[in-house]
């Protein structure tokens, strides 16, 4: 994964930020959900349910990597990372994730709010927050688009193998009577043949168009 994580930021901020805010994860989660539930549009069981798994996913998250700058983006970052695929095999929007990513932070904050941390403390938590959400947004999207590229390549690959096995058949079958113009010039291999000339440019995708016999030009 070649989105990194600036840890400078979270490795001004104490560790026992990071501890003390872990117990109120779930507590935090929970008052989310019950607004999600009271104002707004009303949102299935299923849409709730991730709504609050991605707000404890987040905040947990972040404890971690202010308890363990140095080993816990690896984790946060994979985990993130299979978020993405996960987005794009259920079609479903990476701006879903974001907006969880937001609310995480403003539960975080209210939650730091009754931990009575100073001026300071507060100061250093904002900096390593705003890397922590850029930097998951990026991974996310490295996923996203990941999956995406893996998907295309899975539906071209029966395609590609058929004009390949079309190309070797040809290349190994037995050439017909010359008939026609002689082309002249220097082979890339032993032997001489006589026959159709046809100028590739592009090997695969033109296999379809290939006869038996043909000398191939490069």
């Amino acid at each position: 994964m070649a989105t990194a994580l600036d840890v400078r930021t979270f490795e001004e901020v104490p560790a026992w930020v990071g501890r003390r805010l872990r117990p109120h994860v779930d507590r935090a989660a929970d008052e989310l959900l019950n607004e999600l539930r009271r104002g707004g549009p009303r949102i299935g069981e299923d849409e709730a349910g991730r709504a609050r798994a991605g707000v404890a996913a987040g905040i947990r998250h972040f404890c971690d990597l202010v308890e363990d700058p140095g080993a816990g983006w690896e984790r946060v970052s994979a985990f993130y990372l299979r978020v993405g695929r996960h987005l794009a095999r259920d079609g479903r929007d990476p701006v879903e994730t974001h907006q969880a990513l937001r609310r995480s932070a403003c539960v975080a904050w209210r939650t730091l709010g009754d931990l009575d941390l100073d001026h300071a403390a507060l100061g250093l938590v904002m900096d390593a927050q705003f890397a922590y959400m850029d930097a998951v947004a990026e991974v996310i999207a490295a996923g996203y688009a990941a999956e995406i590229a893996d998907r295309a390549e899975r539906r071209l690959a029966p395609v590609v193998h058929r004009r390949r096995a079309r190309l070797l058949h040809l290349l190994l079958a037995e050439p017909p009577a010359p008939d026609g113009v002689r082309l002249e010039g220097l082979g890339a291999s032993p032997g001489r043949v006589v026959g159709r000339a046809r100028i590739i440019e592009d090997l695969v995708w033109q296999a379809d168009e290939f006869q038996v016999g043909e000398v191939l030009v490069t």
